[in-house]
C-alpha cells in the first residue's frame, strides 16, 4: 500500500520553532511504517519556521522576499533534521522539487 502524510506548519512548530521531540516521534512512526513494507511518501511544512530558528526570530515576518528568504535557509536545515531523524532507522530521504509542469501535465 502507499502512503501519503502530510506534517503542516502547525503540527511541526511550536513559537516558529521546529519541535524535534515531536518530530523524533513521527519519523519513528513512519519508519515503521516503511520497515512493514509500505510506500510512504512524506508532504512536509515547516521551511519557514526553520529559517526563523536560524536567524533568531520571534514573530513570522510579513513581506514575501523576507519569507522566501527564509524558506529558502530553513529548507536546508529541514531536509538534514529529516535526514538524520531517518538515518537512525536506515532510511534514506531525497526531496522531490515540482513545478508547475508537474502539475499542468498528465503523468504517463
Amino acid at each position: 500500500m502507499r502512503v501519503l502524510i502530510k506534517i503542516g506548519s502547525a503540527l511541526i512548530s511550536r513559537r516558529h520553532r521546529i519541535d524535534y521531540r515531536w518530530l523524533k516521534g513521527k519519523v519513528r512512526e513512519i519508519a515503521a511504517l516503511a520497515h512493514a513494507g509500505e510506500q510512504v511518501a512524506l508532504v512536509t511544512s515547516g521551511a519557514v519556521a526553520a529559517g526563523m530558528e536560524i536567524r533568531g526570530l520571534s514573530e513570522r515576518p510579513r513581506q514575501t522576499l523576507e519569507l522566501q528568504l527564509l524558506s529558502g535557509m530553513g529548507q536546508i536545515k529541514l531536509m538534514k533534521c529529516y535526514k538524520d531523524l531517518f538515518k537512525r532507522h536506515g532510511i534514506q530521504v531525497a526531496q522531490v522539487l515540482l513545478t508547475h509542469h508537474n502539475f499542468s501535465t498528465q503523468s504517463e
